[in-house]
């Protein structure tokens, strides 16, 4: 509790990265190429690869309940919670501003 309170954090002995800030430079750079700041703002990026990914996965098993631990696309366990909870939030009128549903 001690190390918390002097150090804001529970990283015991583990020194701290640093990181320098990001440059305006840097961030014209970024921006040149269409990088997008967050990800909240966008949800649907990438949306179409990972219901491409979701149809292949639905050929091979029979079935859309794919596990956390699948090891096809990075994250299409996550990304299927994902549309399902937009989709209940969507029911019950609860659907975060920005969040498109492609049934929409």
């Amino acid at each position: 509790l001690r190390w918390m309170e002097e150090h804001g954090d529970t990283e015991v002995g583990k020194p701290k990265q640093y990181v320098p800030p990001i440059t305006q430079e840097e961030m014209d750079k970024l921006n040149s190429i269409g990088f997008v700041w967050s990800c909240l703002t966008e949800p649907n990026l990438g949306w179409d690869a990972y219901f491409e990914e979701l149809v292949e996965y639905y050929k091979e098993h029979g079935h859309c309940h794919v596990p956390q631990s699948y090891k096809g696309r990075k994250n299409l366990g996550r990304w299927v919670m994902r549309q399902r909870c937009q989709y209940t939030d969507k029911q019950k009128g609860k659907l975060k501003p920005g969040s498109v549903l492609m049934s929409d």
